[in-house]
Parts: structure tokens; sequence; C-alpha cells
């Protein structure tokens, strides 16, 4: 017997003996023990299920130890399957659940926070909104890096505000208990996949793959005598279909995470550029440097050092030897830097970025996001104290078209009808400078029952999404005072939008 084996057999006997002082749970209408899936430990089921329910629902002193136990010895697939089926017959009662939302928040894992959080969106849409609070309050109890990705998913989605809403106050509070800013976190979360250890296998019969990522960030395997495949193989003589089968879908799941996880951070990492975010050297080092997947993403972006008064030393890129080389063509000195950034095209001359251009044309980069070649917007000096977006696009489009919400972050955040016209507000909000961007829409009846829209109107607000039906106008930001970056970002959005209406529309 292995001393694993050991440590889980004697994790049972001491789970055994915690629970049985442990009153059993009362009989509950909803709740059949007997039909909750094995709990197993080292091969050996669990006996004292009742106990464990009765300490569960009161909230037992020994509960921190008995999760400690069952988190660490239990197999994790029967203990989320003991969880999810715990849930479902809490489900079909009209009981409060506080202490069965509790048992999934002690006990669950990342992936119990992924079911958790499908099941949310379902609750959401059939408004049992005290089921989706505790739910989300589960997933934040797990707090393991996948449960927190799950929250950072909640935060960014786009159907539900108050799931948006809810997730980013979780994902706030965490981040402040840590004593980290919430980008600080996002930073921290960000899964390995095995890539850097080889500890993510996955199997077909007797042969073994673990994932790497190609050149061009496609997810692939390498078998253990090195070779590559950019697909499970889909025959093994002598193995049943089913394992085969198995295997198959196993490949699609994690090829399709990584790919998500791979367009998230290529979210992430625009936003920094539009936001101006910046990084100690330490911690940029710390955190993309040797990172299977942050690593060939920073590969494909153009970095900046700045001074201590924010100002840009120079220019640079990460090459594929790990190696730093400045627009000059010398070694980038890292450690010569206060912070690193990415820079957007906006704070500099066209003679700068054809340098840039050339610099991943020398370096055969291919870009994340357009960085270079971004097309930018400015303003004169003589509207730099006006508080309305100067040069919105003029004109007028068919209503249903709608700048897109998915990808650039725009969201509707209120309706107003008056006698003539409606009027649709859009915002995005820049989190990191604190700062909301409002255009407003005026959508005006045509003939033949027709309707056009236009934009009538944009400002910034500091903060987040003002309560524009509050009938308290926001105070406007001086457009001197706001970032050049969000300017160019926001003009550029909705003249994207005039010049391509089609893939826009949403009628």
């Amino acid at each position: 017997m292995t001393e694993r084996a050991f440590e889980t057999r004697d994790a049972a006997q001491e789970l055994h003996d915690l629970l049985a002082s442990a009153a059993p749970i009362g009989r509950l209408r909803w709740l059949h023990p007997e039909e909750l899936p094995a709990l197993v430990l080292g091969g050996q089921q669990l006996g004292s299920v009742v106990r464990l329910l009765g300490a569960l629902q009161r909230g037992d002193l020994r509960l921190p130890q008995v999760a400690a136990l069952l988190r660490a010895h239990a197999d994790p697939h029967t203990l989320r399957a003991w969880l999810l089926r715990l849930l479902a017959q809490w489900e079909g009662s009209r009981t409060p659940g506080q202490w069965v939302f509790g048992a999934l928040g002690l006990l669950g894992d990342g992936a119990l926070a992924a079911e958790l959080a499908k099941k949310l969106y379902l609750w959401r849409g059939a408004s049992k909104y005290a089921w989706v609070r505790m739910g989300m309050g589960a997933i934040a109890t797990i707090g393991s890096d996948a449960a927190l990705r799950q929250l950072n998913l909640l935060a960014a989605q786009d159907e539900f505000r108050s799931l948006r809403s809810s997730a980013g106050e979780h994902m706030d509070r965490i981040a402040a208990a840590r004593g980290v800013s919430r980008q600080q976190l996002e930073d921290m979360i960000v899964p390995r996949f095995g890539v850097d250890t080889g500890e993510l296998q996955l199997a077909l019969g007797a042969r073994r793959f673990r994932l790497v990522l190609d050149p061009d960030l496609a997810p692939a395997l390498v078998e253990q005598d090195g070779r590559h495949y950019r697909a499970m193989p889909r025959s093994a003589p002598g193995l049943p279909p089913e394992q085969i089968a198995a295997a198959q879908e196993a490949w699609r799941t994690l090829r399709r995470e990584v790919n998500h996880e791979i367009r998230t951070q290529s979210r992430r990492l625009e936003s920094a550029m539009v936001e101006g975010r910046r990084w100690a050297a330490g911690d940029w080092r710390r955190i993309f440097l040797g990172h299977p997947l942050l690593e060939p993403l920073a590969r494909q972006v153009l970095w900046a050092g700045y001074d201590d008064a924010g100002q840009p030393i120079e220019v640079f890129c990460l090459a594929g030897d790990g190696s730093l080389t400045s627009e000059s063509y010398g070694p980038a000195m890292l450690d010569a830097y206060a912070a690193v950034g990415i820079p957007h095209p906006v704070d500099a001359t066209p003679a700068r970025r054809r340098q840039w251009d050339e610099l991943q044309h020398d370096f055969d980069i291919l870009p994340l996001f357009p960085q270079a070649a971004r097309t930018i917007y400015t303003i004169s000096a003589a509207q730099a104290s006006e508080t309305s977006i100067p040069g919105l696009p003029e004109g007028k489009l068919r209503a249903g078209v709608s700048i897109s919400t998915a990808s650039k972050g725009w969201r509707h955040s209120a309706y107003q009808t008056y006698d003539a016209f409606s009027q649709i507000v859009m915002t995005r909000s820049f989190a990191g400078p604190g700062i909301t961007a409002v255009v407003v829409c005026q959508i005006c009846p045509e003939q033949h029952y027709e309707s056009s829209q236009r934009c009538s109107e944009g400002y910034f607000v500091a903060g987040g999404v003002p309560d524009l039906e509050s009938g308290v106008l926001p105070r406007r930001i001086p457009m001197g005072q706001v970032p050049p970056a969000l300017i160019s970002e926001v003009l550029c959005d909705w003249h994207d939008l005039f010049r391509n209406p089609r893939h826009h529309y949403e009628g």
C-alpha cells in the first residue's frame, strides 16, 4: 500500500471519529440521504452520511476539520456528484437552503463552481434571486483560482446586470482581503493548464499526451515519444470505442477551455493598453515571463518602459528566446524601468508608430490586436475645455443597429421615451482610470413605419455607470481631463459602427 493510500485510510478513520458524536440530520421531506451518491475515501464508502449532513446543517464546530479531510482525501468526482445531488434534491423543495449552499462552498471545488455558474443563469432567468445570491456566495466561498475565474466570467457577462454587479463586488471584496487590486487578482488566477509542468495529461489507453501551445497559440498534444498532434488520435488498436470517444471528448473540452482563456487574456491585454495600466518591472517579470499562457501572448504585443514620472523611456518587444529588444534594436534593460505597460498609438507620433511597425515586422510579431496600425482619433487644443465628446459620427442608422456590446464593452444602460422620439443610452466603463463613457442615441420615427437613430451626444463621467433615470444629471468631465486613449477608443467604436452597420445589426 502506498503512502498516499495509508494517509487516505487514516483520514477516513479520522473523519469517522469526528462524525461519531455528531447528531444525525433530522427528517426533511425533500432530503433522501439514501439516494445520494456514495462518498468514497481510499476505496471505502463513508458510512456516517446522515451525521455529515447533520453537521453541515447545524454548522458544527468540527466542520473545518471535516471539510479539510474531505477536500484532501475524498474522490473529487464522487464528492462533486454528492454535492450536486444534494442541491438537486433541495431545488425541488420550497424551504430555506442556506446550509445547502454553505455545504457547496465548504466542500466544493473549481469544477463545482463551473456547474453552479451555469445554474445561476437559469435561476436568474427564472427570477430566483435568493438562489442566485446564495449560489454566488458559494462560488466565492470555494475561493480557488478556478472558482474565482467563474466569478470573473460572471462579472464580464452582458446578459444580466445584477449577476455582473454581484460577481464584481465579490471579486473586489476578495481582492481587498488579499491585499491586492482587482486587476492584480485577475493576474494571479490565470490558469497554467499544466503546460509548463506536464502535470495535466490526457490518456488514450496506455498512451499519454501532454498539452503544449504551438507558436500560433493553438493547443496541441505531445506524446511520450515526442510525436506532435493537433488533435487526439481517432483510433487505438484494442481499445473499446467508448474509451476512444471519452478521450476525444476530454481533448475537445480542454482545447475549448484553452482557446477561451486565450481570448479572455487577449481582451485583458487590449484593455490594459486602452486604460493605461502599468506593472512594476518586477511584477511584470514574475507574471509574464515563464507563464505558459501569458508569455506567448506577451510576445505578440509591443511593450514600453516608463520612468518615475510616467513618461515612456522606450518601446520593446519580447522575443521567443525570452530576450527583450528595444525599438533601437539594443537590449531592453527591464530593471531600469519604474513601470511597464502597453503603449497606445494615440500617445506616439506618426514617425514613432512607423518604428513600431518595423519592429513588429523584423521580429515576426503577429499583433494580438491592432496596435501600431490602430485607427486613432484626437481632439484639438480648443476642444479640451468641452464637456461633450467632439467628432461623434453624424448621419442616421436604421433602428436595430447597435454597437457590439460583447466585443467592445458597450452596454444598454437606459431607455427613455418622449412624445416625438425615444433615446437609448449606451455606456462603456473603463475600470482602470475610473471613467465611464456615455453616448445617447436618439430614435426617430420615419416614413413607412421605419425608424432611424443617430448619436445625439456623448460625454464622460467619473466612476461607474451613472443612474440616468434618477433625474440627477451627472457631472461631465472636460475632454482635457480624459486620457486621449479613451477619447480615441470611443470615437473609433462609433465611427466603425457607422461605417459597417451590417456587422452590428440586431433587428
